[in-house]
């Protein structure tokens, strides 16, 4: 058994958006609630956590993990009573859910002017760019609680060469220590490297993609549920460009570079997407926005003409 504690700000944090994002879903419980519930709950023994006590699984499942993994599949996307508006994410408009395919989600930390390069620190990614580390001034503990409410379901991690390579030489030793819970996530879940490469595969779990990026993400929709990118700028700038993504969760941060990898580079395509659900701002100023991959290109009007908002798509 796996127990991963969860302070109250953080539980009410992950509440407050699934209320947003999935309400159907979603039980309500007020902060008294959570608290009367916490009161009751009783943390498992020593004898509970090395599974002595631990029944067999039903049969048909080798293992608990693999039980909860397929009973929360089945339960995770109801089927939609109405058609879904135009403009939502491929995935979000079947009405026969256990016939879609997983999730490709971008977790994307950007500037005002939308550089993405080395927010964590000065070591990601130095060369030529002197503000390695931007975001850690900035952080905040609602920024934080976004971010890990936004792992919730993790089943997969997409990663590039080099934010690979900063991940398999940290997470494996943050288990027990400050960022425990994010740590047995990504220790715990299949990684798949897209690289030209040859990377050093010592993280477990880790599996090198083909040659043919499409085909390989395809490939991971089939296996899982809700793949998330992090980091990995050169790979993110190519799903965007190949629209082989299904969301984009972006925290744009208050100040402006002026120098640095941009989010969209030379190479960006016209996409349509469409905002998933309200901004939410922190008390630093840094604001999160959902987005979800659109169908078509970006339409035109001419702000003079009676019927301006009319769109006139290619």
């Amino acid at each position: 058994m796996v127990y991963l504690p969860v302070d109250k700000g953080v539980q009410l944090a992950r509440i407050a958006h699934r209320q947003a994002t999935t309400p159907q879903r979603t039980f309500p419980m007020t902060e008294a609630d959570v608290e009367t519930w916490r009161q009751q709950f009783q943390e498992p023994d020593v004898a509970e956590l090395d599974g002595s006590e631990i029944p067999d699984p039903p049969a048909g499942w080798p293992g608990w993990p693999e039980w909860a993994v397929d009973v929360s599949r089945a339960g995770r996307r109801p089927a939609m009573s109405l058609p879904a508006p135009t403009g939502l994410p491929r995935n979000q408009q079947s009405t026969h859910p256990e016939q879609d395919m997983g999730l490709i989600h971008i977790e994307l930390f950007a500037t005002l002017d939308l550089v993405g390069q080395a927010p964590g620190g000065p070591d990601e990614d130095p060369v030529g760019f002197p503000f390695g580390g931007w975001q850690a001034p900035l952080i905040d503990d609602a920024a934080g609680a976004q971010i890990g409410a936004a792992y919730e379901g993790t089943d997969a991690l997409l990663l590039g060469r080099r934010t690979y390579d900063i991940f398999a030489a940290f997470w494996p030793y943050q288990e027990g220590g400050e960022d425990n819970e994010i740590a047995r996530l990504f220790n715990s879940v299949p990684k798949y490297v897209a690289s030209r490469g040859r990377p050093n595969l010592s993280w477990a779990g880790s599996t090198q993609l083909g040659p043919d990026l499409a085909v390989a993400v395809d490939e991971i929709r089939d296996r899982h549920e809700n793949i998330k990118v992090v980091g990995s700028l050169n790979l993110v700038q190519t799903l965007l460009r190949e629209k082989l993504f299904d969301r984009l969760d972006l925290w744009v941060h208050p100040i402006v570079l002026g120098v640095g990898k941009k989010v969209f580079d030379g190479g960006a395509v016209p996409t349509n997407v469409a905002l998933l659900e309200p901004p939410v701002s922190s008390p630093n100023g840094i604001v999160f926005l959902r987005y979800g991959l659109g169908d078509g290109t970006p339409g035109t009007g001419d702000m003079s003409a009676p019927d301006r908002d009319t769109r006139h798509d290619d």
